[in-house]
């Protein structure tokens, strides 16, 4: 049986299609991961560059992941509570359930500019799912309680309801 879906407000961006608590999770740690990513940059807030990471870390160099990774640091520039932000929706999802996460979710629309960079920025890194599986295998890190396989499904299905809310 199938999780109950918890979104399903047709003023929503992700409305009214549905998404399950557990996919909302799933994206709201990857937007939480991403923001984190541009601490690691090698620029400043107010002087962000095109090719920020250190030279060795070839993987970001490639031109559709450097331009991401600038428009989140960017995002994160331009709200510069962003994280704060995001850990509050992401607590109060955890501690009163889905509903009470999305109603948290709505105070913050440009979490949703997030989610959806994060996402892009995801299948920019993981074009396959084969890829990302086997870079997961190498990960003592990864998430054990979610397999690869439904990771990745979960982060195509949220991405083509955000795409085609956009188009």
């Amino acid at each position: 049986m199938r999780e109950p879906k918890i979104i399903s407000s047709a003023g929503s961006l992700l409305g009214p299609e549905d998404l399950s608590s557990h996919q909302l999770d799933l994206v709201l740690e990857e937007a939480d991961r991403c923001l984190m990513m541009v601490d690691a940059r090698i620029d400043e807030p107010g002087h962000r560059t095109f090719d920020a990471y250190p030279p060795e870390d070839n993987l970001y160099s490639q031109d559709a992941v450097a331009q991401l990774s600038l428009a989140i640091a960017l995002l994160a520039d331009a709200y510069p509570a962003l994280q704060h932000e995001i850990s509050i929706v992401i607590d109060r999802f955890r501690s009163e359930g889905g509903a009470k996460g999305v109603q948290e979710l709505a105070r913050y629309p440009h979490l949703m500019d997030l989610i959806r960079l994060s996402l892009d920025l995801f299948f920019a890194l993981h074009p396959t799912e084969e890829h990302y599986s086997a870079e997961q295998a190498e990960d003592v890190f990864s998430d054990v309680l979610t397999s690869p396989q439904e990771r990745y499904a979960a982060f195509q299905e949220v991405h083509k309801m955000l795409m085609g809310r956009l188009s």
